[in-house]
């Protein structure tokens, strides 16, 4: 028994000799240009590791900035309490 070509696979668009130019690109759909960004934004192990350095040494900076706000804070606090004693 053959089978029918069910006419909305005869009726869709090769994609054999499709290229990612600019104007192809362009043309997907927005959900797709978005997944396709993703990908290559989560593919750039690089910039990645670039990234979590400078948090890291971000968040380094931000606790000795912390402590040392907080350290001012304790002096005005004895200084404002105990040095009318």
């Amino acid at each position: 028994m053959r089978h029918k070509k069910l006419s909305i696979v005869a009726d869709a668009p090769s994609f054999e000799n499709w290229t990612p130019t600019p104007a192809n690109l362009n043309a997907l759909p927005k959900a797709v240009r978005r997944y396709i960004d993703q990908l290559q934004s989560d593919a750039d192990l690089v910039g990645l590791m670039r990234e979590n350095f400078c948090l890291r040494q971000e968040i380094a900076a931000l606790k000795r900035e912390l402590a040392l706000a907080r350290s001012e804070a304790v002096l005005l606090l004895d200084h404002f309490f105990f040095e009318n004693d």
